[in-house]
């Protein structure tokens, strides 16, 4: 299953850059700087939605499910590489479980 290209979208933002242009620049940091980390321990990410709100849902696959290293992975990876690059946006992360 190919996860990495599922996602809803909403149009309305909170501030700063409309959600529709955000979510796919957000999809790229991932896809570049994070998923080849992740996907090296054998789990992967999905990008579930990007709420008007800006909190972006991921899921975690594969062996980062149960991991106790995964809450890390989110916090120091995904999370300060989104601040990063988008560091006008206050975007928050949402794990959803599988």
């Amino acid at each position: 299953m190919d996860t990495t290209k599922t996602a809803a979208v909403s149009t309305q933002s909170n501030g700063g850059a409309p959600v529709s242009e955000l979510f796919p620049r957000i999809q790229t940091c991932i896809d570049e700087k994070i998923r080849p980390f992740i996907q090296l321990d054998g789990g992967e990410i999905e990008l579930v939605e990007l709420t008007p709100g800006k909190v972006l849902k991921v899921r975690l696959h594969g062996a980062c499910v149960g991991c106790m290293a995964s809450s890390m992975t989110l916090q120091y990876g995904v999370q300060n590489a989104i601040n990063e690059e988008f560091p006008e946006e206050d975007i928050q992360l949402l794990l959803l479980e599988e």
